[in-house]
């Protein structure tokens, strides 16, 4: 195993990116930073094992907590075992 730190990997970024804009489009948010954990097996298969860190643009974060979407709704209520409210 080796270990790389705090420097591109060539062969990682594609990956990375993809991880990067998959949740800046899936939850509405804007990062700043993402830090992420990789392995590359022995049949050069990348793999993510984990993520580390992140930090999200502030405007971004608020605009979620102040206008949730229905679906986000449903999902909250759904967690708390009750039904979502009629608006």
């Amino acid at each position: 195993m080796f270990t790389h730190t705090g420097k591109n990997i060539e062969w990682l970024e594609k990956d990375g990116y993809k991880v990067f804009n998959f949740i800046q489009k899936r939850f509405g948010l804007t990062l700043k930073r993402l830090v992420t954990d990789w392995v590359k097996d022995k049949n050069g298969v990348v793999w993510l094992v984990a993520v580390k860190s992140f930090d999200l643009n502030q405007d971004s974060w608020k605009r979620k907590i102040a206008r949730p979407t229905p679906k986000e709704k449903e999902a909250f209520y759904r967690g708390q075992n009750r039904t979502v409210p009629k608006t």
